[in-house]
């Protein structure tokens, strides 16, 4: 990989700042692992097929159920993003969310 050549920009030093700041917090490793999990369940969800053939299937209900308890999952890591200080922005001339990251990256 090749590096940059010349000084790491500021922004970069205090994003890496922020980041090691933020790992040290317990609640942002429990929000990296819930993280992973929606990951592996959204995995999961792609490669469920919802059958009606067999009465002892279950992975209708299955599949209902995650649907109905996704928005609790959603809501307690929204909390937790922002009790950490892991927030969201919006660029101006883009409208999407990006990270610290991304941003000084452009």
């Amino acid at each position: 990989m090749n590096r940059p050549s010349g000084e790491i920009p500021k922004a970069w030093k205090e994003y890496v700042e922020w980041l090691e700041r933020i790992l040290k917090d317990p609640r942002a490793k429990l929000y990296q692992s819930i993280m992973k999990k929606i990951d592996e369940i959204a995995d999961k969800m792609d490669g469920v097929e919802v059958t009606f053939d067999d009465k002892d299937d279950k992975s209708f209900d299955r599949v209902m159920k995650t649907i109905a308890e996704s928005r609790d999952i959603f809501d307690n890591t929204k909390f937790l993003r922002n009790e950490i200080g892991i927030e969201k922005t919006e660029t101006a001339n883009t409208g999407r969310n990006t990270n610290p990251m991304e941003q000084t990256a452009k």
